[in-house]
C-alpha cells in the first residue's frame, strides 16, 4: 500500500519538476542572454521588476510618457528589460540612428519574428512586411509611381473636397449640438483620412466615411482597438516576445488584430477590384496613375498575384488611415489644451486668402507643418 501512495506521489509531482525545470531553463537563458547581448553596456533606467521587467510601467502610463522620462535621464539610446526574461529591448530616439536604419541600411534591419506576423495581421503582406532588397525594390516599383510630389500635387484638389465634405458635417453637428454634448475628434478624423486615402490610392468614393464600406472599416477598428489595449492583450504581447510561437495560436486578442483587414479583403477590395475590371472591359478611360490602376496592371502581366493585390489594397486603406487619423486627431487634442499655439496656427492660417492649396501648405505655413511634424514624433 505504501508502495502505491509513494508511486502516486510520484507522478503528482511530475508536472510540478516538468514546471520548475522549465522556469529554471528560461532563468539561466534570460540570464546568458543578459550577459552576451551586444547592447548590453547601454544605460538602463532603475525600476525594473523580476517578472515585468520595464514593460509594464510602460503600458500603465500615457503613451511615451514613461520612454520621455528615461530620455531625460539616460539620453537618447538606452536599454529597457522585457518582461519574462526575453532579450533585452534597445531604444533609441537619436535622429543619427534612426536615418541610419531607415534610410541607409535599410535592407539590413529586417522586422523579427515577433512583429512580422503582427504586421501581416494588421496591415497585410504588402510593402511594410516585405524583406530583402530585391523585394522592397519590386514593391516600390509598383506603388512609389502613384505617390510622388507630382501626383500628390495633381489631386491636391480631390484631397480638399474629401476633406471639406466631412468638415461641413462635423460643423452641422456642432451647429445643432446640445449643451454638454462630447464629440470623439478621432471618429471624424478617422472619417476624413479614410475619405482621403480612397479617392487619392483607389478613386473610391467612401461618401465622407458614411459609405457602408466605410462605416464597417472604421468599426472594425473601434473593436479592435479596445481589445488591443485591454491588459490581457498587453500580456499577450509580452508573452509573445519570450514565445513567438503564439502567433500561430488561436488567441482572440492576437485574432482581432486582423479585423480591419478581413475586412477590407472581404468588401471594398473586392468592390475596387470589380469595379477596374468593368472599366477596362468597356474601354473606359482610368486613371493611370493611381495605385489601384498599377497594381491590377502588374497583376495582369504576371508581375504580382491577386493575392499581393488584396494585401496591397489593405496596407495601404489601414497605414495611410491610422496614421493620419492619429497625427491629425491629436494635433487637434493638443492645440485645444494649448490655446496660445492654436492662435498662433489660426493667425498663419489667416495669412492666406481662402482655401490653402498645395504652393500655400508648403511655402506659406512653416508653423502648421512644424506642428504636424511634432506631434508625429510624440504620438506615432
Amino acid at each position: 500500500m505504501d508502495h502505491i501512495v509513494l508511486k502516486l506521489n510520484f507522478i503528482l509531482c511530475l508536472p510540478v519538476a516538468y514546471l520548475a525545470a522549465v522556469a529554471l531553463a528560461c532563468t539561466c537563458y534570460a540570464i546568458l542572454a543578459t550577459t552576451q547581448s551586444s547592447i548590453r553596456h547601454l544605460p538602463l533606467p532603475p525600476g525594473a521588476k523580476i517578472c515585468w521587467g520595464h514593460e509594464k510601467e510602460v503600458f500603465s502610463n500615457q503613451p511615451g510618457l514613461t520612454f520621455r522620462k528615461w530620455i531625460r535621464q539616460l539620453g537618447l539610446t538606452f536599454r529597457i528589460k522585457a518582461a519574462f526574461g526575453a532579450p533585452d529591448i534597445l531604444v533609441t530616439s537619436d535622429p543619427i540612428a534612426i536615418a541610419y536604419i531607415l534610410q541607409k541600411r535599410i535592407y539590413d534591419y529586417h522586422h523579427s519574428s515577433i512583429v512580422r506576423p503582427r504586421i501581416a495581421r494588421l496591415l497585410g503582406k504588402g510593402l511594410g512586411w516585405v524583406e530583402g532588397e530585391m523585394e522592397h525594390k519590386r514593391m516600390k516599383r509598383l506603388a512609389m509611381p502613384a505617390l510622388t510630389a507630382e501626383n500628390i500635387k495633381d489631386m491636391s484638389s480631390d484631397v480638399m473636397n474629401c476633406v471639406g465634405q466631412v468638415i461641413g458635417e462635423l460643423k452641422d453637428l456642432v451647429q445643432k449640438a446640445i449643451s454638454g454634448m462630447q464629440i470623439n475628434v478621432l471618429d471624424w478624423t478617422g472619417k476624413a483620412t479614410l475619405n482621403v486615402v480612397g479617392r487619392f490610392a483607389f478613386l473610391h468614393d467612401f461618401e465622407g466615411g458614411n459609405s457602408r464600406d466605410a462605416k464597417n472599416i472604421l468599426n472594425a477598428r473601434k473593436t479592435a482597438v479596445p481589445v488591443v489595449t485591454q491588459y490581457m492583450a498587453h500580456l499577450t504581447l509580452m508573452l509573445l516576445r519570450r514565445f513567438p510561437i503564439l502567433n500561430h495560436f488561436p488567441i482572440n486578442v492576437i485574432r482581432s488584430q486582423a479585423l480591419a483587414k478581413r475586412t477590407i479583403h472581404a468588401g471594398v477590395a473586392k468592390e475596387l477590384i470589380y469595379r477596374n475590371r468593368l472599366l477596362s472591359r468597356d474601354n473606359h478611360e482610368t486613371y493611370s496613375k493611381d495605385l489601384l490602376s498599377r497594381l491590377l496592371s502588374a497583376a495582369a502581366k504576371g508581375q504580382i498575384t491577386m493575392a499581393e493585390v488584396y494585401e496591397h489594397i489593405s496596407t495601404f486603406i489601414i497605414s495611410g488611415f491610422e496614421t493620419t487619423t492619429t497625427v491629425v486627431g491629436f494635433a487637434a487634442w493638443e492645440l485645444s489644451r494649448h490655446s496660445e499655439k492654436q492662435a498662433r496656427l489660426r493667425e498663419e492660417l489667416l495669412t492666406v486668402n481662402g482655401q490653402p492649396t498645395y504652393k500655400d501648405i508648403h511655402e506659406r505655413l512653416p508653423y502648421l507643418d512644424a506642428t504636424l511634424k511634432e506631434m508625429s514624433v510624440i504620438r506615432l
